[in-house]
């Protein structure tokens, strides 16, 4: 019976790039989702609401 040929070389290297990038490219789509969710909730907060005051509660 014939043994299966474990990866080596260059088919290993590209599989490890292309393993790092799909990483990388994940965390940048998370890093962006939360920014652009920050951002709206930024846009929909009501700018011309007084601040509380203290004194009159």
């Amino acid at each position: 019976m014939r043994r299966a040929a474990r990866p080596h070389g260059l088919p290993l290297a590209l599989g490890v790039v292309a393993l790092g990038s799909a990483c990388i490219a994940a965390g940048a789509v998370g890093v962006l989702a939360v920014g652009v969710i920050r951002f709206q909730r930024l846009l929909l907060a009501d700018p011309v609401a007084p601040w509380p005051d203290a004194a009159h509660p």
